[in-house]
């Protein structure tokens, strides 16, 4: 393996040791390395919100982003470390299709 080859592998170690590292702080210190991700599984929350508003009627909750966030931070509020400062919906509406199943199963 070259010298260069070495340099990307090492690089890249390094960046997933980092991130899991991050993750694993996220459990009882979020933002103690790195960014506050403030819970885990808050880009799982938009998701679950966005299929759940399926199925409960309320498809017009995904393209309001002030009511989805205010949505997560109420049913998410224990999971939580601080409010969320804006979650959108940032998805094609056809991505949802894939997330329907999801929406039937409980978050955790």
């Amino acid at each position: 393996m070259g010298r260069d080859a070495r340099f990307v592998v090492g690089a890249m170690l390094a960046g997933g040791i980092y991130a899991w590292l991050v993750f694993a702080s996220t459990f009882h210190h979020p933002g103690a390395i790195g960014f506050n991700y403030n819970a885990r599984g808050t880009a799982w929350m938009v998701f679950h919100a966005a299929a759940r508003a399926w199925f409960d009627g309320d498809l017009g909750l995904i393209f309001d982003a002030g009511r989805l966030t205010a949505r997560l931070n109420a049913v998410f509020a224990d999971r939580l470390s601080s409010p969320l400062p804006f979650h959108p919906w940032l998805y094609p509406p056809s991505y949802l299709l894939l997330l329907l199943p999801f929406g039937l199963l409980p978050f955790g």
